[in-house]
């Protein structure tokens, strides 16, 4: 039997990456399907079908979809403010578990180190990617180049 009261770091740490995916393609579909759902030219009802990171819907709005689509992960993708606020939550979740009531631990933002609450313990913390945030005049250029792409969606 697992025992409930205990936390199994490895499994954990095994389970961070899936679960990040997980929501990104979860968060994409809530995009798809809203814009999808408030566009102007889907006035009668269309079925549509999603199973994890698939989408299904009638051949006549396949075009439509496929066009949303790109859309979306253009949207969803073109910009750091995703990794940037996950990055501050992880730290801040590090931090208030180093901490205790007389001690708080603390954040080296020059050197992405974090030392538990009586600076001894360092966490050497991974650069942050260096995507540059995409203008939107660039997301225009970017979805003209990725609308001929059969790459994108198949």
């Amino acid at each position: 039997m697992t025992d409930k009261n205990t936390i199994n770091k490895s499994k954990q740490i095994n389970a961070l990456m899936p679960n990040l995916v997980h929501s990104l393609d979860s968060s994409a579909l809530f995009l798809l399907y809203n814009t999808f759902k408030n566009s102007a030219r889907t006035t009668e009802m269309v079925n549509f079908y999603s199973v994890h990171d698939c989408f299904g819907i009638s051949a006549t709005k396949v075009d439509l979809l496929i066009n949303l689509l790109r859309n979306v992960y253009i949207e969803l993708y073109s910009d750091n403010k995703y990794i940037e606020n996950f990055d501050k939550d992880v730290i801040e979740y590090i931090i208030n578990f180093l901490s205790n009531d007389e001690k708080k631990a603390y954040y080296d933002e020059d050197n992405r180190l974090i030392y538990n609450n009586i600076g001894t313990i360092k966490i050497e913390l991974p650069k942050l990617p260096t995507n540059i945030d995409v203008l939107n005049k660039d997301k225009v250029k970017y979805y003209n180049k990725l609308k001929k792409s059969i790459l994108l969606v198949n």
